[in-house]
């Protein structure tokens, strides 16, 4: 059938001693062939992006842990600065 199909592509209906039902089908095949190859890329697109989706996601929770972290090391230095303050007033040299 493969040489049906590369005729199919040559020539016109009925110009051929293949009979139109020949023809027919070989395009029908040809056709088939595409649409598997069609759905192939697609779904080698749908895996590219649920991979790059799954990526995107771990970058996001990197993100959310650095945020958290850097809050945190920022209410530590507000914390120990407000320690600072507080004890250097209570030992303050009052002239």
């Amino acid at each position: 059938m493969a040489n049906l199909k590369s005729y199919s592509k040559e020539y016109e209906f009925g110009l051929s001693g293949n009979s139109r039902e020949d023809i027919e089908s070989s395009c029908l095949m040809r056709i088939a062939d595409a649409t598997e190859l069609m759905a192939q890329n697609y779904l080698l697109l749908l895996d590219k992006v649920d991979s790059q989706k799954k990526l995107a996601d771990k970058y996001y929770a990197w993100y959310a842990k650095e945020q958290a972290e850097k809050e945190a090391l920022k209410r530590s230095i507000i914390a120990h600065k407000a320690n600072y303050t507080r004890l250097k007033r209570k030992f303050e040299v009052k002239e």
